[in-house]
């Protein structure tokens, strides 16, 4: 008796942690989190004005770099194709970056993309902001997901970060959480002034360099664009000139290993590295931030070379 007694209590204990568990997994999944709104607000407008184009497109594509350092209004102008900028936020990694590619570049399309560094050093992981992403604002995403990576979503939240999501949601409606300040195209347009303090150097560090899932992404968006006739076009990251970047061999053998893997794949990519750094002048936030300023310079740099395309 005292054994089902035991086993009794213990069933019962178990059952209450999964239902406590899944219970906070469901706000999780229901409530957006707190740091992602922004996200998902900047995002809507973005998905929204790539729908509203009709016939060819360009398509800028990657993170904030992109977001901050391109100008799609000023390509629309002089190349006369209709441009939208899709650059948001990095933490959504390089395989929902190139995803958003997928659902919005259609046949004769031309899709620009700018990967930041830390894409190309990419695990395979699940990162917070896009767990957070997903699960609370694309749904359709996460159910088109193997099981196996569904699971590896799931594994990856961390419950009790529902328990904010919660409070917050019950106060959202009080709360007005506005996109960036963003034109027509998809562009910032309030990233004025310059970055003020030390200007630090990517940190390649925080990567292992034998990393090779942001590279199998690369390769399969490649090849969903040569199926469905949508012209890829490959640009450097933009980011502040540091003297690591020329002398540090770490450094240098990681610019040259994207040059090889670019080459190897037969991708177009159409400037190098350091033709995408900046000085302080041009930088406006973080190191990866261009201001208007220097967003304008990198744009008409990038015109002229999508002038000798055949787009």
């Amino acid at each position: 008796m005292k054994y089902k007694n035991i086993v009794l209590i213990w069933s019962l204990l178990i059952f209450v942690v999964l239902f406590a568990y899944y219970f906070l997994i469901g706000h999780y999944l229901a409530q957006p989190q707190l740091d992602v709104w922004w996200i998902e607000r900047n995002l809507a407008k973005k998905r929204v004005l790539a729908e509203e184009i009709i016939g060819k497109k360009i398509i800028l594509l990657g993170g904030s770099s992109v977001f901050f350092g391109l100008q799609a209004k000023l390509m629309t102008e002089e190349l006369k194709i209709p441009t939208v900028n899709m650059g948001i936020h990095a933490g959504l990694e390089v395989d929902y970056l190139l995803h958003l590619g997928e659902e919005y570049a259609k046949k004769g399309d031309i899709v620009v993309v700018s990967l930041e560094y830390m894409h190309y050093l990419y695990d395979g992981s699940n990162g917070a902001q896009k767990i957070n992403y997903v699960l609370s604002h694309d749904k359709t995403y996460f159910e088109n997901l193997t099981y196996e990576k569904r699971i590896s979503y799931m594994r990856s939240i961390k419950p009790f970060d529902s328990i904010p999501s919660y409070v917050v949601g019950k106060i959202k409606k009080a709360v007005q959480w506005d996109p960036f300040e963003m034109n027509k195209y998809g562009d910032k347009i309030d990233n004025i002034g310059i970055m003020e303090g030390n200007i630090p150097a990517f940190d390649i560090n925080k990567y292992k360099l034998d990393n090779k899932k942001g590279f199998d992404a690369i390769i399969d968006f490649a090849e969903f664009c040569m199926k469905n006739d949508i012209k890829l076009i490959f640009l450097y990251q933009t980011i502040s000139k540091h003297e690591k970047y020329f002398n540090d061999k770490e450094y240098l053998n990681f610019f040259k290993s994207i040059a090889s893997f670019f080459k190897e794949n037969n991708l177009l990519v159409l400037d190098n590295p350091y033709s995408a750094m900046f000085t302080r002048k041009y930088i406006f936030n973080t190191e990866n931030h261009l201001n208007n300023e220097g967003a304008k310079i990198r744009t008409l740099d990038i015109i002229k070379l999508l002038k000798e395309q055949e787009l």
